[in-house]
C-alpha cells in the first residue's frame, strides 16, 4: 500500500505528489476542525478554572548576566510553549499572568488559581504549595532533590542520563484545590529534570491525553506521574503515564 504523507493542499506518495481532491480536502478540514471543538471540550472539563485570575509562576535561575536579571529553565519553557496556546483557546489572554517564583508574592499568588511549572528545588512558590497540600493530607507525592517518590508505595522515579544527556525523565502533575484559598484551583507541572516539566505540561495539553483525562478523571481533583523518553536530543520519543489517581 502507497505510503501517504500528509502536506497540507498535497498528498504525497512514494514516487508522486499529486493534488488533493477538493473532498479530500474538505474532510481533512472537518476533522480538524471536529478535534478543536472537542479539546476545547477537554480543556474547559480539566482546567476549570473558578473565579479569580489565574497565575502561570515559572522556576526561577540565575542569570548569566546581572542586568538580565533572573531566568528560567529550558522545561518550562517548553512546557509554557504547549500550555498558552491550549488555554487562550478558551480563556481571555488577560486573565493569565505569567511570572517567575523569584517576582511572585504571597499576596498575589495566594488569593489566584495557580499554575506551577517547575519542581520545589527552584520554584519556591511550588515548595510552598507542596508543604501546604502535604499538610492538609492531600498530597500522594513527593520531591527529595532530583527523586520523585510515591509516598504510599515509595516507589521512586528519577532521570537517567546516557552520555551526559537526559534519555528518561519523570513529570508530576498535579491538579487540586489551592492550599492557600480552597475556592481556587491549583495545578503543578514539575519534573525530576528539564524534560520531565515538559512532559506535565504536554500530557494536559495534547488532544489525545486530554481526552483520556477528562474520561477518566473529569472535573475532579487528581495527580500522576508521566515518563518521557528522549530520542535524538532534544526531541522527545514518547510520553506514558505511569502513575494516575483522582479524587472528587
Amino acid at each position: 500500500m502507497e505510503q501517504q504523507i500528509d502536506t497540507g493542499l498535497f498528498v504525497e506518495g512514494e514516487t508522486k505528489i499529486r493534488p488533493r481532491s477538493l473532498s479530500e480536502w474538505s474532510m481533512d478540514m472537518i476533522r480538524r476542525a471536529s478535534i478543536r471543538v472537542q479539546s476545547r471540550h477537554y480543556v474547559r472539563k480539566i482546567w476549570n478554572f473558578r473565579q479569580g485570575g489565574v497565575r502561570i509562576i515559572l522556576s526561577s535561575l540565575k542569570g548569566e548576566c546581572d542586568h538580565y536579571g533572573n531566568a528560567t529553565g529550558t522545561g518550562e519553557i517548553l512546557g509554557l510553549s504547549v500550555l498558552m496556546p491550549i488555554l487562550h483557546s478558551v480563556y481571555a489572554p488577560e486573565s493569565l499572568a505569567v511570572e517567575l517564583s523569584d517576582y511572585s508574592e504571597p499576596k498575589l499568588y495566594e488569593r489566584c488559581n495557580l499554575i506551577l511549572l517547575g519542581g520545589p528545588k527552584r520554584n519556591h512558590v511550588t515548595k510552598h504549595a507542596l508543604k501546604a497540600l502535604k499538610e492538609k493530607g492531600l498530597l500522594g507525592f513527593e520531591f527529595r532533590d532530583h527523586k520523585l517518590y510515591d509516598l504510599g508505595s515509595e516507589e521512586s522515579y528519577e532521570a537517567r542520563f546516557e552520555d551526559g544527556f537526559i534519555k528518561e525523565d519523570f513529570g508530576l502533575v498535579i491538579k487540586a484545590p489551592n492550599p492557600f484559598r480552597e475556592d481556587r484551583l491549583l495545578y503543578i507541572l514539575a519534573g525530576c529534570r528539564t524534560f520531565g516539566v515538559y512532559a506535565a505540561a504536554s500530557i494536559l495539553t495534547a488532544h489525545e491525553s486530554l481526552a483520556a483525562i477528562a474520561e477518566r478523571s473529569g472535573e475532579d481533583y487528581f495527580s500522576g506521574v508521566v515518563k518521557v523518553v528522549m530520542s535524538n536530543y532534544p526531541i522527545p520519543q514518547s510520553m506514558e503515564v505511569v502513575q494516575w489517581r483522582s479524587s472528587g
